[in-house]
């Protein structure tokens, strides 16, 4: 269903280590712990791709019970991904314009190179977390298409996107994390206290940006070239 080449998971790795390097560097020379955090945060946003393989592994054993626990562990995860997004409101503090007109523009930009290092080295792991997140996504919807048919996949995308768009607003708002649901009646109760129409508009928000970044990706998926190039390959 699934193959990667070895060339691509040189890349990936190799990529991983020069992103660790890089972000204490950054850390180092601006102080900053969200730049420590988005490590972690993107260690977070990766794992759903190992629950995903695994889940896939299993459905094809047959291994249903095994499958079932992968396939939760992806769902509590995944949300990790998708939520990088919202670590860009730690930019907050850098001014990159200053309303000071220049002789090309009406404004000035910033030439501090440590505020452009800072986006950067957030903006990285966001667009590698969401991608690696989208990767896990294809793998389980391509599990699903082949187990339960075309509509029941699709069924399944739209909850996946809902479920996951509602984490994001209890992740980013309420603190809360993925194994907090190692404590069911806590979560359930401070879940109950924060519904309210902004956590409704929100979560529906991201569920509709997860479902075009999804389809954006699938549709690249799907181009054969693109799978030439990378090694990546998926078999319905």
């Amino acid at each position: 269903m699934f193959k990667q080449s070895n060339e691509f998971q040189q890349i990936f790795f190799f990529s991983c280590g020069v992103y660790f390097v890089f972000s204490f560097g950054v850390y180092a020379l601006t102080q900053q712990f969200v730049h420590v955090m988005m490590i972690w945060n993107l260690f977070l946003a990766v794992l759903p791709l190992l629950f995903a393989y695994l889940y896939c592994r299993s459905s094809e054993k047959k291994q249903v019970m095994m499958a079932r626990i992968f396939g939760l562990l992806w769902l509590c995860f995944f949300p990790n991904s998708p939520y990088l997004i919202t670590d860009f409101i730690h930019l907050q503090g850098i001014t990159f314009i200053y309303a000071i007109p220049s002789v090309y523009s009406p404004v000035s930009y910033s030439t501090a190179l440590l505020a452009w290092m800072s986006l950067i080295q957030i903006g990285i792991a966001v667009i590698a977390g969401i991608g690696t997140g989208m990767l896990s996504f294809a793998l389980i919807e391509q599990q699903i298409l082949q187990t339960w048919g075309r509509t029941t996949a699709l069924m399944t995308n739209v909850m996946f996107c809902l479920i996951s768009g509602y984490s994001v607003y209890v992740g980013r708002f309420l603190r809360l994390n993925s194994w907090d649901i190692l404590k069911p009646l806590s979560l359930l109760h401070k879940l109950s206290m924060s519904i309210n129409r902004f956590t409704v508009e929100f979560s529906l928000l991201f569920a509709f940006f997860i479902f075009m970044v999804y389809g954006l990706f699938a549709l690249l998926l799907s181009n054969q070239s693109f799978n030439k190039r990378t090694g990546l390959h998926f078999h319905k």
